[in-house]
């Protein structure tokens, strides 16, 4: 009777155990499917999140890098297409001829007379080569001044560094004075030359009418 009794609390126990065992397993079951995976999958997303927003930041990096880069090439072209305007201009601009030339006259001591410009021509060609297509078109001019042969020197060492191209290709002395003994003659000069434009040449049909 004893040995039925141990049995029986043998076989008690051993039900409890398993159903504890049960328990605990449908316990963690219901922990892993009702809390440890849509979590789980939650930490996964934002994974996955975090490297496309890496990812786009990189490239919204590069592309930043690249807007900086293009922008100071555009400074660049920009500042150079200002100075290209300034030298050869879309109209003759002569008023700003005069107060340039003035201007340089003016710092180097040359009495500076005044400026007698042309009409607008084509360029020409030089010997058997035709002109450049594309050249700007040109406009004689007259410079006319006075001054000792250091003042010339100077003056035109000035034009050649003006915003605006300014070539002479003649310079005629019409005369000279001298304030007396070891002082510098003052020279009496006419520098002729071209400055240019990308303003149309007149038509030979506009000019006759």
């Amino acid at each position: 009777m004893a040995g039925d009794g141990r049995t029986a609390m043998k076989q008690k126990r051993g039900v409890i155990y398993g159903a504890g065992v049960a328990v605990l397993v449908a316990m963690v079951a219901a922990w892993y499917f009702l809390l440890w995976s849509p979590q789980g999958h939650k930490l996964a997303t934002l994974h996955s999140q975090q490297a496309t927003y890496t990812s786009q930041a990189t490239t919204l990096a590069a592309q930043l890098a690249q807007l900086r880069t293009e922008a100071k090439h555009m400074s660049s072209a920009k500042a150079q297409l200002s100075k290209q305007g300034q030298a050869v201009p879309s109209t003759p601009n002569i008023a700003q001829l005069i107060l340039q030339v003035d201007s340089a006259a003016h710092a180097s001591g040359f009495q500076f007379l005044g400026i007698s410009p042309g009409i607008i021509t084509a360029p020409t060609a030089s010997g058997s080569t035709a002109a450049p297509k594309g050249s700007p078109n040109v406009i004689p001019i007259s410079v006319k001044g006075s001054g000792t042969f250091f003042q010339v020197l100077d003056f035109m060492h000035r034009i050649s560094g003006l915003p605006r191209v300014v070539v002479f290709n003649n310079i005629a002395l019409s005369g000279s004075s001298s304030s007396g003994v070891g002082v510098s003659p003052t020279l009496n000069v006419t520098l002729s030359g071209n400055v240019f434009t990308t303003a149309p040449a007149p038509s030979a049909t506009g000019g006759a009418g």
